[in-house]
């Protein structure tokens, strides 16, 4: 392991460039912004001499720029992976992502600490829609199973992603998962009431009852359910009674659907 923060954030620097060169200007900028550029270029030499000891054969350097070569790197293999368009390869992209880019690793320079959460953002992003991506096909192509399993890999990285959430819950509802599909609906409800003060959508909770009624009628042998509709609230003139209103409406709904001899 590389000793010292700014050996390791270079590195990253580097890594993340995928073999391009870096400019050492750019170097200088992340690591070493307050220095003046004397003392922020006699840093950069120090740090180069390090990496020479730690990773010479992969380091190439010249008067202007600086690049790692013939080196995996597993983010950049990740997004290789996660951009391509069949299924089995946006399943490995799945596996390989791990979780935040360097996780835990801090450094005292601002401009990088920027650099880095927008580089484990864009990653975490393609994350979510490899795993959406991979999780639909694995569903159109009938493997129920593999695909439950991707779209709750999905929601372990996007809780409030919708869309995941309904095709987990589609999935959970084929496999005559009934209650744990009616559970998943729940906690997307209570996730988007947390992080933005909002509730499914209404397309949401009308595919996700029709889900439950057709779920209902698949299963043999078992005793009919009435089916209970909630209709909206009607609100009153101002804006603040709208919102109780609907605030009213999905908690009636949530508060029924944990009755479970009725279909909400």
């Amino acid at each position: 392991e590389l000793p010292g923060a700014m050996p390791r954030a270079l590195v990253a620097l580097l890594a993340m460039s995928a073999g391009a060169p870096v400019p050492r200007d750019r170097a200088l900028g992340l690591l070493w912004p307050d220095r003046a550029e004397p003392q922020a270029r006699h840093s950069l030499r120090q740090c180069l001499s390090v990496l020479r000891a730690a990773i010479g054969p992969h380091l190439e350097t010249t008067p202007t720029t600086i690049a790692l070569k013939h080196a995996t790197v597993d983010a950049v293999e990740f997004e290789r992976l996660a951009v391509a368009a069949d299924c089995t390869t946006r399943r490995a992209a799945c596996e390989r992502y791990a979780g935040p880019l360097l996780d835990g690793f801090v450094v005292r320079a601002p401009a990088f600490e920027e650099w880095l959460a927008t580089e484990r953002q864009r990653l975490h992003d393609s994350a979510v829609e490899a795993a959406y991506g991979a999780a639909r096909a694995t569903a159109e192509a009938g493997r129920l199973d593999a695909a439950l399993e991707l779209g709750r890999r999905l929601l372990r990285l996007q809780p409030w992603h919708e869309q995941g959430s309904l095709l987990v819950i589609r999935m959970l509802a084929s496999l005559g998962e009934r209650g744990a599909a009616m559970q998943q609906y729940r906690t997307l409800a209570r996730v988007l009431q947390r992080e933005f003060d909002t509730g499914p959508s209404v397309e949401t909770e009308h595919e996700y009852r029709a889900i439950l009624r057709t779920t209902s009628r698949r299963v043999e042998g078992t005793p009919s359910r009435p089916v209970l509709g909630v209709l909206p609230l009607e609100p009153g003139s101002g804006a603040r009674d709208g919102m109780l209103a609907a605030g009213c409406s999905r908690d009636l709904v949530n508060i029924l659907g944990r009755l479970g001899d009725l279909l909400v």
